[in-house]
């Protein structure tokens, strides 16, 4: 930026008859450089990255009166007498990739005390699906009778061959005893995890 005088105090004109020369010198600085540190590297290499991203969410509101839980004898039964509430399929390529899964349920107890299970279950490409998660809340009616139930899992062996696959998980939901609904939401993420580099 050029320097210029600007009005002068003393002759109260922009051009100064007095010599009294009074300048604006700015100092601007314009797309200042910032440094960032590059990703932590550990002991075992570059920190792994979270690809292939996917999500099912049949419900994103609560519904009334909702959908009947069925009844299951044990979580073992899941993959064949469970609701299948919600599915995704993950394209895995790297047989040291693993896939992490978040799951968020709303449902409510409808009399009694409820015992419900949630399980996630994988079919690789030609495969049977496999119980490979579960987890139970108990909820009671009528004080209080809505629950969310959220819940991670990690996925460590989604691929027992190397090469692209798309691998498919299923929520399933059971009850134990007594009479439970969902009434949403219902969501399920899963995401591809790159193993770490050495």
């Amino acid at each position: 930026m050029g320097v210029r005088p600007i009005h002068c105090p003393r002759c109260k004109s922009k051009r100064c008859s007095c010599n009294n020369t009074i300048r604006f010198n700015p100092t601007i600085e314009v797309n200042p450089v910032i440094n960032i540190s590059p990703a932590p590297v550990n002991g075992n290499g570059g920190q792994g990255l979270l690809t292939e991203f996917q999500v099912d969410q049949p419900l994103t509101t609560t519904v009334h009166p909702g959908i009947q839980i069925p009844g299951v004898s044990t979580p073992s039964d899941l993959p064949t007498d469970g609701l299948e509430i919600a599915t995704i399929s993950v394209n895995v390529d790297n047989i040291s990739s693993r896939v992490w899964m978040t799951g968020t349920v709303g449902w409510s107890a409808s009399s009694g005390v409820p015992d419900v299970v949630f399980a996630i279950t994988r079919t690789r490409p030609a495969g049977t699906e496999e119980l490979i998660f579960t987890t139970e809340q108990e909820g009671e009616s009528p004080n209080p009778d809505t629950f969310t139930s959220s819940f991670t899992f990690v996925d460590e062996t989604p691929i027992l061959t190397q090469g692209p696959q798309l691998v498919q998980y299923r929520l399933r939901v059971g009850t134990l005893d007594d009479n439970a609904y969902i009434r949403g939401p219902i969501i399920l993420t899963g995401a591809e995890i790159r193993a770490n580099t050495p």
